[in-house]
């Protein structure tokens, strides 16, 4: 009675015990365990990172609702890299007095913390920014998150000052936003004007506007701020966590219908932006744009769908075939996180993006039978609820999967010398499902590189024939021969590599 056992082995180099299964295919269970935790591990990725639980435990997930550099970005300061803030926009850092650390962000992997002695972070804008001097701006938004200890009076978070000329002399200009009575207001000096920067025509003539919020800073807890402006309604609004705290029309008469003052950076400024001088708190995604921004990202947990590819996996074996694919996934709320898989016996030189129809979701349990292939790719899909707040993330993933060794060599070979060449037969092989066999030959023991025969060169390819006749063979010659049985994985079209099971070697002599 024929006895086959099934080996467990993970490439993770560990072995369990040997089972027997029944059946008459030996079949070997594996596993590969994805490393989803590890960037080296991964080929491809959009809006994902690394996070951690409030117990520890990291998982991969979606990313924050962090901004990226868009063509109407100025300026985006983020806090992730340290020792430095990353500056992205026509800016440079000329002194910095800011920390970057990562117990407390609002974005991203850090945030920049500043306190009440701090001199903040000083800019100055390139040639094609917003602030630079003698420049006049159209649309535009400031935001960005803050985090407030215990707000002290004369705290800033961005300040700005410039001058220009009304008339022959010179006329001051502010853009401030400064913490003040556990309140952040907008103290807007001159920086809206009407008329000419010639002097001889009486040069500008500003207007103050202060915006501010209607209610207190909450200490230890991030807020998200926005000051927009619209110049064809001549609206500048701020709006604390998505929600209008104060509007103004920039008018003459502060009324759609007055006369509007448009905003200016005066020819005679400093270019230079202060970020953060004497404020006791955190700041994080500090952003400019030259765009009035509708939907500022107020949510904790991005609203894009992200996702990884993982490199490729090689099972060693074609023909492999997935048996589970076993996950550690996090989805509160309505979030997915998703894993979708495909199995080639090629290397593929481009990787299907997300959404392609070769990716096959790793719940259709039914492809795990039907597809078959050597390289496994596989892909992490999260999904979004909409409500900012939950984030779906993969802990672990770990794929079993089924390979087919070479099957069994024929046990005997019987021999018989013609005339005309030597007849050699065996019997079928049932096991290991073999798809046929190759013959091995040749003039010395165990060395089999015979080529002068009718077949052709030692290996033949004989398909599925159990009786051939080798003709051509060089008379009075002994040769040795043996027979290799082939399946789907060690087939020499796609698995060479995988060695066969040979039989025993049987010889004769070529008669002359």
């Amino acid at each position: 009675m024929n006895r086959t056992t099934t080996r467990f082995i993970t490439l993770l180099f560990s072995l369990s015990v040997a089972l027997p299964l029944l059946g008459q295919i030996f079949v070997f269970g594996q596993r590969v365990n994805m490393n989803v935790l590890d960037p080296s591990s991964w080929i491809s990725s959009s809006n994902t990172g690394i996070f951690r639980q409030d117990g520890g435990a990291e998982f991969l997930g979606l990313s924050d609702g962090e901004y990226f550099p868009t063509p109407e970005t100025d300026l985006l300061l983020s806090f992730n890299l340290p020792p430095q803030p990353l500056v992205q926009g026509g800016y440079r850092i000329i002194s910095s007095d800011v920390i970057i650390q990562d117990q407390l962000r609002a974005m991203g992997s850090g945030a920049g913390l500043f306190n009440e002695h701090s001199r903040g972070m000083v800019l100055s804008p390139g040639m094609n920014s917003m602030f630079q001097p003698g420049n006049h701006l159209g649309e535009f938004s400031i935001e960005f998150w803050l985090y407030s200890g215990a707000p002290r009076e004369g705290g800033s978070v961005f300040l700005w000052q410039g001058s220009s000329w009304t008339g022959t002399s010179p006329l001051f200009q502010q853009v401030n936003a400064r913490v003040a009575n556990r309140r952040l207001t907008w103290e807007l000096d001159n920086f809206f004007v009407r008329g000419s920067e010639n002097p001889q025509d009486h040069g500008f003539q500003g207007l103050r506007v202060e915006l501010g919020q209607r209610t207190d800073l909450v200490p230890r807890r991030w807020s998200h701020h926005l000051l927009r402006y619209d110049p064809q309604r001549h609206i500048l609004e701020y709006l604390v966590d998505g929600i209008p705290e104060a509007l103004r029309y920039v008018t003459s008469d502060g009324t759609v219908t007055g006369n509007p003052y448009i905003p200016y950076i005066g020819e005679l400024s400093e270019p230079a932006l202060t970020i953060g001088r004497q404020l006791n708190g955190l700041l994080d995604d500090f952003r400019i744009s030259s765009k009035w921004v509708e939907d500022p990202a107020v949510l904790g947990v991005s609203q894009d769908p992200g996702y990884v590819i993982f490199q490729r996996k090689d099972l060693i074996y074609p023909g492999a075939r997935i048996q589970t694919i076993n996950t550690q996934s996090l989805t509160p709320g309505a979030t997915e996180a998703n894993v979708y898989w495909f199995l080639s016996d090629v290397i593929l030189n481009e990787i299907p993006r997300p959404g392609d129809p070769r990716w096959i979701p790793s719940g259709n349990t039914r492809e795990f039978t039907q597809e078959r292939g050597r390289f496994l790719y596989v892909m992490a899909e999260f999904l979004p609820d909409g409500r900012g707040l939950n984030r779906p993330g993969l802990q672990d993933l770990v794929i079993d999967y089924l390979t087919q060794p070479a099957p069994p060599a024929p046990s005997r070979i019987a021999v018989q010398v013609h005339d005309d060449g030597i007849q050699l037969s065996w019997d079928r092989v049932l096991r290991g499902d073999p798809e046929g066999y190759a013959l091995y030959f040749g003039t010395r023991p165990n060395e089999y590189f015979g080529y002068s025969s009718v077949l052709g060169s030692s290996p033949v390819d004989l398909g599925n024939r159990t009786e051939i006749k080798i003709q051509g063979l060089e008379p009075g010659r002994v040769y040795y021969f043996r027979v290799a049985t082939y399946n789907y994985s060690n087939n020499p079209v796609r698995g060479s590599h995988i060695p066969m099971n040979f039989s025993p070697e049987v010889s004769a002599r070529v008669m002359r």
